[in-house]
């Protein structure tokens, strides 16, 4: 099996999560090509929080997660050093890599809904595939596990759960200010891990055939994490 995997922003919750998908690679004998979509460059405040060094600072933090991938691990990722800001990049990357083996999974790690609208359209548009995103505030949050085979879907993405995520139209990441985009989307170090922790975990179930639904639900302050599985159309404990 061939597992396409594109991870959609690697701030806070994409670089933890990366940091250990490339360790799990090294590890497995699965075979796994990753790509990495994100139109941000690494700044001082990034190292505070997120899983990048004084030298990538005011380097592209796509481009900076798939070098550091290259030299600690050895593994031969690759990069958009964009924005995602419509179906066709995602498209340019799933494409190339298609067989009749392979398996599609996008992963979503993003703090705006212009982007998940986008990767809403792409899951809406695959016959086969996962889609799994991940959302958290300072301390809490969750990710949602979406699963369509042969044009089923056998677990509904994040507009299902939180139908705002179609209507809202707050600006892109690229339309904001600097201002607002230094004081967006505070977030605890905790949460960031966790989050990457519960995604990576995820991905073992779907490698090991053991297919997630629902969401999973999390709390730093109460470390609860609760499994909400879709089973004939509810989520149940």
């Amino acid at each position: 099996m061939q597992w396409n995997i594109v991870v959609v922003g690697c701030g806070g919750t994409g670089s933890a999560f990366l940091q250990k998908l490339a360790r799990f690679q090294y590890s497995a004998e699965e075979n796994i090509n990753v790509t990495i979509i994100d139109g941000d460059i690494v700044e001082e405040k990034n190292l505070k929080r997120q899983n990048f060094f004084e030298a990538n600072v005011n380097y592209p933090k796509a481009e900076s997660i798939v070098k550091l991938a290259a030299n600690s691990y050895g593994l031969e990722w690759r990069c958009l050093n964009e924005y995602l800001l419509n179906v066709s990049q995602l498209d340019s990357v799933f494409k190339p890599l298609a067989s009749n083996s392979s398996v599609e999974i996008l992963v979503g790690c993003v703090d705006n809904h212009r982007a998940r609208q986008v990767m809403e359209e792409w899951f809406s548009s695959i016959r086969n595939g996962f889609y799994i995103d991940s959302a958290n505030d300072e301390y809490d949050g969750e990710v949602v596990v979406a699963v369509k085979t042969n044009g089923l879907e056998i677990s509904p993405s994040r507009a299902y759960y939180y139908p705002d995520v179609l209507t809202d139209s707050s600006p892109s990441v690229v339309e904001l200010s600097c201002e607002a985009m230094n004081i967006s989307s505070p977030q605890h170090q905790l949460v960031n891990d966790l989050a990457g922790n519960i995604l990576m975990n995820v991905i073992c179930k779907i490698f090991n055939r053991n297919i997630p639904t629902g969401q999973i639900i999390f709390d730093c302050k109460t470390n609860m994490v609760k499994h909400l599985s879709y089973i004939n159309g509810q989520l149940k404990v």
